[in-house]
């Protein structure tokens, strides 16, 4: 017997199984009870992310004050980021937490901070090779980014590389290309 299919009466002791008003009273509060199961295990959220609704997926953000949420992007990129939204929010503002989320919605994502390229102080640039320029997706990544950095940091652009083949040299296995997107990040 699991709640589900709980059966009052089966629980209950003998001699009140026997009585007509306590069996009477099992019988009445039994499918009562089953009602309070089911609608229980609506109340747990965060295992049930891979089976709830995008309508509800929608809600789910914006009640766990996502702000870095995309209406728009795939379900499972929604899953996602909802599924990270405590630890994102405990870490806002770390170059960790930009990082996660541009990895949620774009796949590859890496941040580089300001020493690693030579730039200036609390500047920083995030490396992907699946995002193109003018695309609604650099949008929302210009987005995503203000929405997660520090408000100190600023950030250089987004690089994108792509990995190119490159037969005619053994000892490389790729070529790599970079291009710098600049983008204008309002808070």
């Amino acid at each position: 017997m699991t709640i589900y299919d709980i059966s009052l009466k089966k629980l209950l002791p003998e001699f009140l199984r026997l009585d007509p008003s306590g069996a009477a009273m099992a019988d009445a509060l039994t499918p009562e009870l089953r009602e309070l199961a089911r609608q229980a295990a609506n109340a747990l959220i965060f295992p049930r992310l891979g089976e709830l609704s995008e309508a509800v997926l929608d809600e789910l953000a914006r009640e766990l004050d996502v702000a870095w949420y995309i209406p728009d992007a795939s379900v499972q990129a929604k899953r996602a980021i909802i599924r990270d939204a405590y630890k994102v929010h405990a870490k806002i503002g770390t170059p960790w937490a930009v990082e996660t989320i541009a990895r949620r919605y774009f796949g590859d994502a890496v941040v580089m901070e300001w020493w690693e390229y030579g730039a200036q102080p609390y500047h920083f640039q995030v490396r992907t090779g699946s995002i193109a320029e003018g695309t609604r997706e650099a949008e929302n990544f210009a987005r995503i980014v203000a929405r997660t950095k520090n408000a100190r940091s600023v950030l250089d652009g987004v690089v994108v590389e792509a990995a190119l083949p490159f037969a005619g040299v053994y000892a490389a296995s790729h070529l790599q290309c970079a291009r710098v997107i600049h983008m204008e990040v309002a808070p």
